[in-house]
């Protein structure tokens, strides 16, 4: 635990150190994910899905409000379609339109909200995003959680529509409308997924709350079974799903990420919990304070042995003491030798 802890203190230190680098960085990735995805998926006009294009809007996104971000991806979703239908282009358009306002009057700043919900449901994990929003944010989480939620939905929905979307007369364009209006409003998993996200971020957020001891693990916990207790409950009613194992095992690896993040972002030490009672003129107080967790990273240090500056210094000395005494005896011994 020690190490891992040690480990999480450096990783900490490192990306404060370099932060104003890692954020640009992780969102010009993101945005590179999103419009990579967008233009694989639809790819009806080749030119928005260039290289240089793609790299060029990914470094604009990385330096500017996530809201910017979601702003053009709506408009490359819509070109897009735009190059099989002009009609079925103007539908996306107006429902794109709706969600982003929705978006930007309430949540604007959590844009990255918004665009990882759809990143999270092609890695099978969507139940990443309300359980992380319910452990940092608020329950305002549900308004870009659900935007998302619903422009994955729409997506589908667009590119099985542009496969009907060849005709031109009033009663298919009639019908085309029908059909993406009603494969959004009877969409079963849409509505299972919608209310899935807001109990799952209401819970975590309410039980984080709690003052029991590991509040924030058990919220994650809790977030993860009530995620999978609807889906149950939902396609035994309404049969909405057919990936129930799918959807228990990408839940299972939710909250292990999710328990992971929440490991980096905040570790308490619950057996040094103290409680404070005092008051003032209004009110008692009774307070639990929890201290956090905190190692120090050991630095490592170069110790270098050298010999003291007086010691050779002796060493001279007395090798210039025995060089005297060598002098002495010789010549103390040639004397002799003349005297005989």
């Amino acid at each position: 635990m020690l190490n891992l802890l040690v480990f999480r203190e450096r990783v900490k230190s490192v990306y404060q150190k370099y932060q104003q680098y890692i954020k640009p960085l992780a969102k010009f990735i993101m945005s590179l994910v999103i419009f990579l995805l967008i233009n694989t998926r639809m790819g009806f006009d080749s030119r928005l899905g260039s290289l240089p294009i793609v790299i060029l809007l990914s470094v604009l996104c990385a330096f500017t409000p996530s809201s910017i971000l979601v702003l053009l991806a709506s408009l490359i979703t819509v070109a897009q379609v735009y190059a099989v239908s002009q009609f079925l282009a103007i539908i996306a358009l107006l429902i794109l339109l709706i969600l982003y306002l929705v978006f930007i009057r309430f949540t604007p700043g959590q844009g990255i909200v918004v665009l990882a919900v759809p990143i999270m449901y092609c890695l099978k994990i969507p139940a990443v995003v309300p359980l992380l929003m319910g452990i940092v944010a608020t329950p305002l989480a549900i308004i870009p959680v659900s935007c998302g939620t619903i422009a994955y939905y729409l997506f589908r929905t667009l590119k099985d529509a542009t496969t009907i979307a060849t005709s031109k007369s009033v009663d298919d364009v009639l019908a085309l409308y029908k059909t993406v209006i009603e494969n959004l409003i009877n969409n079963k998993a849409l509505i299972l997924a919608l209310v899935s996200f807001a109990v799952i971020i209401i819970v975590v957020y309410v039980m984080k709350s709690f003052t029991m001891d590991h509040a924030f693990e058990l919220a994650i916990i809790t977030g993860g079974v009530a995620n999978i207790l609807i889906v149950l409950i939902g396609d035994f009613v309404f049969n909405a799903t057919n990936q129930i194992i799918l959807m228990i095992i990408g839940t299972i690896i939710s909250v292990a990420i999710v328990y992971v993040i929440q490991f980096f972002r905040l570790t308490l030490e619950y057996t040094a919990v103290e409680r404070v009672q005092f008051e003032d003129d209004e009110y008692y107080y009774y307070v639990k304070a929890v201290p956090k967790v905190k190692v120090t990273t050991p630095e490592m240090s170069v110790k270098r042995y050298t010999t003291p500056q007086h010691v050779k210094v002796n060493e001279t000395t007395e090798e210039n003491e025995i060089d005297e005494f060598s002098d002495t005896q010789t010549n103390i011994n040639l004397e002799d030798i003349r005297r005989d």
